[in-house]
């Protein structure tokens, strides 16, 4: 006999959130041809108007000359990339974003190309991953446009190419947006399976934390952590 939840999301109504989670859920979710051809586009859009943008402009005098935060990132880069790992005196700022140039300065040399490719590598992440989040909350034609609108969006693309940490903050706040949007879905199911349980009158067991869930809030953790640090 199929479960009232089944009864419910076999219907014509509207999808509700209970329905998506056990959908998604149930099985990895399945792209046709042209979704994953429009989605593809997008990405490799985002990437070469950040890319031409970056060429535009690395010759520019102004491009070159660090000013403000940016400068204070780089002098703080250079130090710790020269071993002065800790500093003489207390963050003023958060660290986690100097302490990634440092490393980019340590892999390449003291070159701001280098970063600002990875920067646009991480956009370019970021918006897969904000899709996909999007996906999982609306629906594919919503994570699509997410996708689209964050590829054209001009200040993502200026911070993108600059030595600033608010490239790096978007791609990683998308990416915790993801997270949850998995972790809310796989909690969902998991509610509805319980319902499901009792509306057949089964013995309840004990409920232990799945593994799933757990690193789930693992990982939405360590990714909200990064982000205070950065």
């Amino acid at each position: 006999m199929p479960s009232p939840q089944s009864i419910h999301c076999s219907t014509s109504a509207p999808v509700t959130p209970g329905c998506r989670a056990s959908r998604d859920a149930a099985a990895p979710m399945n792209r046709d041809g042209r979704w994953n051809r429009a989605m593809a586009f997008v990405l490799i859009l985002a990437a070469g108007l950040r890319l031409a943008h970056w060429w535009a402009v690395r010759d520019e005098p102004f491009f070159a000359q660090l000013a403000m935060d940016s400068q204070e990132y780089d002098r703080w880069a250079q130090a710790i990339a020269g071993g002065d790992w800790w500093g003489s005196e207390p963050f003023f700022q958060a660290p986690l974003y100097p302490y990634l140039l440092a490393l980019v300065y340590r892999l390449a040399g003291h070159s701001l190309d280098a970063v600002y490719l990875l920067q646009i590598a991480l956009a370019v992440a970021g918006l897969a991953a904000l899709a996909r989040a999007a996906d999982r909350m609306l629906g594919a034609p919503h994570g699509l446009l997410a996708a689209a609108l964050g590829a054209l969006y001009g200040p993502f693309l200026f911070h993108d190419v600059q030595l600033l940490k608010e490239g790096p903050a978007v791609a990683l706040t998308s990416l915790l947006l993801l997270t949850l949007a998995k972790l809310t879905a796989e909690i969902q199911s998991k509610a509805i399976s319980s319902l499901d349980h009792a509306a057949a009158a089964k013995p309840p067991g004990g409920r232990k934390l799945p593994l799933t869930e757990f690193s789930g809030l693992v990982g939405a953790g360590a990714l909200l952590g990064l982000l205070v640090l950065l």
